[in-house]
């Protein structure tokens, strides 16, 4: 059985810090991957970073209220905080 979830408008978003490999100039690299995600409406960010230090995790979620206008008036969700 589904339960169909509903979200209020500008109340609430998902974070996502991942990483992923990319070939770049012939050269495969690891790469790590900001997503935050409008819980509503589905609007996402992604932001690829060099590294997964702190001040890159803080910079995907100033560059994404930025991109989107501002700031979840509710909570934001984390997912995949470990480093490795």
């Amino acid at each position: 059985m589904k339960v169909p979830q509903t979200h209020v408008p500008a109340a609430e978003a998902e974070v996502d810090f991942g990483e992923f490999q990319a070939k770049i100039a012939g050269v495969m690299v690891m790469l790590w991957m900001f997503i935050l995600r409008l819980s509503h409406s589905g609007k996402a960010v992604h932001i690829a970073y060099a590294n997964q230090a702190q001040e890159s995790f803080l910079d995907g979620h100033i560059q994404a209220f930025e991109r989107l206008g501002g700031v979840p008036t509710g909570m934001i969700r984390y997912d995949n905080l470990t480093q490795r």
